[in-house]
This record gives C-alpha cells, sequence and structure tokens, in this order.
C-alpha cells in the first residue's frame, strides 16, 4: 500500500473517533442526573397530634373502712401496718393498751376521748415512718330490708345477742380453750358450712342450728365448762370476756410476729454487710411459728427463739438486747 493512502487511512479514522467522541460526551442528554425542574416537589403534610384521653382530675378520696365490719376491726387493721414497720425497724413498739383499745371500741364514736387518745397514738406511729394516716369511717351495721327479725325463746326482759353472733361468740371462746390446752378440736368444733347453715337459718331450734349446738356442747362438756345457753343473759359477760382473752392473744401473736420478723431482717442485711453466712444459726419457720402461737415471750418456745437470735447476734459482733418478757 502507498504511503498517501496510509495517511488518507489515518487521518480518516481519527476524525471518525472525534465525531464519535464529541456525540457521547456533548450531543446526547445525560440520563443519570435528573433534572431539577423534573422533580415534582410535594409539600409535607400537616400531621395532627395524637390526641390524649380526657383524664380526669382525681377527686377527694372518701373515708375508708377497709373492708371492716365494726369498729373493732377497723382500729386492728389500722395497727397492723404500724406492728409490721416497728417490727422491720427493730423498735421498741408504741401502741394503744388493751384498756385503750376496750375503751375506744366501746364509746363506737371517732370522737370520743378515748378514740382521740388511740388516734393520736397511731398517727404519730405512721409519722414517725413516714407513712400516710388514712382517713377511717366506722362501719355502719349491715340490716336487711326483706327480712323480717326473727324471733327466739329468750326470757323476758333479757338482751341477748343476735343468734348468728352468739354463736360466733361460742365457737371462738371453746376453740381458744381447746388451743390452750392443746387439745385437737376434731368433732368438737363444727366446720364453717355448718356454721353459715345455722346462722342463716336464724331459728335456734332448726335442725342445722340444733346440730351445731349439740357439738359445742359436747365440746364444753369435755374442757369442763359451763355452756353458755342462748337466751339467758347472765352469760353475756362470760361470752365477752372469752372474746376479749382471743382478742388480747392475737394482738400478742401479731407483735411476737412482727418483733421476730425485723430480727431476722436486721440479721441477715448485716450478715451480707459483714460478707458472713448465719444461715445455719437463724431459727427456722417452724420453730417461729410456734413461738408466735404461744402468744407470749415468756413460753418455752419464744424463750428458743430467742436464743438463737443472740447467737446470731453474737456471730457477728454485735450486742444483743433481751426484749422484757414482763
Amino acid at each position: 500500500m502507498k504511503p498517501e493512502t496510509l495517511e488518507r487511512l489515518t487521518l480518516l479514522n481519527t476524525g471518525l473517533l472525534l465525531v464519535l467522541a464529541w456525540k457521547v460526551f456533548f450531543a446526547s442528554p445525560s440520563a443519570s442526573a435528573p433534572s431539577l425542574t423534573s422533580v415534582d416537589l410535594i409539600a409535607p403534610t400537616p400531621v395532627e397530634p395524637l390526641s390524649r384521653p380526657s383524664q380526669q382530675m382525681p377527686q377527694d378520696v372518701p373515708p375508708s373502712n377497709g373492708g371492716a365490719n365494726n369498729y373493732e376491726e377497723l382500729l386492728l387493721q389500722t395497727i397492723e401496718p404500724l406492728e409490721k414497720a416497728f417490727g422491720e425497724h427493730g423498735e421498741d413498739i408504741t401502741l394503744p393498751t388493751d384498756e385503750q383499745l376496750q375503751a375506744a371500741i366501746q364509746s363506737n364514736n371517732l370522737q370520743s376521748d378515748a378514740s382521740k387518745e388511740i388516734l393520736a397514738i397511731l398517727e404519730a406511729g405512721y409519722q414517725r415512718f413516714n407513712m400516710p394516716f388514712p382517713t377511717l369511717e366506722i362501719p355502719k351495721p349491715r340490716t336487711s330490708s326483706n327480712k323480717a327479725p326473727q324471733q327466739n325463746d329468750a326470757p323476758e326482759n333479757a338482751l341477748p345477742p343476735p343468734f348468728g353472733e352468739w354463736l360466733r361468740r361460742t365457737t371462738d371462746a371453746l376453740m381458744t380453750e381447746l388451743k390452750e390446752k392443746k387439745e385437737s378440736p376434731a368433732g368438737l368444733i363444727p366446720t364453717e358450712q355448718q356454721l353459715q347453715s345455722a346462722v342463716s337459718s336464724g331459728d335456734p331450734l332448726s335442725d342445722e342450728s340444733q346440730l351445731v349446738i349439740d357439738m359445742l356442747k359436747n365440746g364444753y362438756a369435755r374442757m369442763r365448762l359451763d355452756f353458755p345457753e342462748y337466751g339467758k343473759s347472765t352469760t353475756t359477760d362470760t361470752v365477752e370476756k372469752s372474746s376479749k382473752s382471743l382478742r388480747q392473744q392475737v394482738s400478742q401473736q401479731r407483735i411476737l410476729k412482727a418483733y421476730f420478723q425485723g430480727q431476722l431482717q436486721r440479721l441477715k442485711l448485716e450478715a451480707n454487710s459483714q460478707s458472713k453466712s448465719i444461715e445455719q444459726l437463724l431459727p427456722s419457720e417452724e420453730t417461729i411459728d410456734k413461738a408466735v402461737n404461744s402468744g407470749s415471750l415468756k413460753t418455752p418456745e419464744a424463750q428458743a427463739v430467742v436464743t438463737q437470735l443472740k447467737e446470731c447476734y453474737e456471730a457477728l459482733g454485735l450486742t444483743f438486747y433481751s426484749p422484757p418478757t414482763e
């Protein structure tokens, strides 16, 4: 091939390459970069704030009776949190005496001097442990308008308690005596279902009532006690004394339980802070239950628990102060 022909072909190829390059880089529109004018700008839709459910301001909390049926239960329910607080903090218990409680209960009035004296003691205890003191209201007696009052064969001029109340008191008095003598109540104390059937009948002469009364008479005879016949006003004092004794025993049991629980909590906290183990020295739950059921720090069961607590204190290098037994 001649040199002139080669030179022409080279120039032709170079021209074609230049034309092709111009078309690729300059003549064709860019597909990758979108034009600003081609983008539709959409204004944001305003979003309404979420509507919250209407909240009503809490109204004044009405006085509460805590589910109590009478003034006595109301006071005991108010004392119970205070007993627990004293026990948990291991402090000396400052509570109303049984005499003060009885005086307030007999008044059945929150505005009486006896009630004000008790409420002042309780309120001071609540403030001591930064607990809100509840607003109290004595429960109103429950009455039934669709049931005619039941008549009984009580002697003239006698004012016996309602049959259901008398039945409960008589049963509680026998149960207290059986516990003190460590006798089994099987066959001597009616079941709750039997008691409910007798109380619902409302008649001491019904079959349900006679079944319960015969069982209680058998129990009283076995324990050599005089059975308080229903309708005799002379037995009212005896039943009330038995009921009072039961209330005192329950109160003592609550105090013992709170004291032992407070001591155990303090010992466990101290052992954790010293990284020591005293589990083998602590009294068992069964031992504590026996001590609580005994109802007094003077009993051997309670003294056994106190001895074990003292050993735990000595193991942790702490001074143990024995509780008063008087």
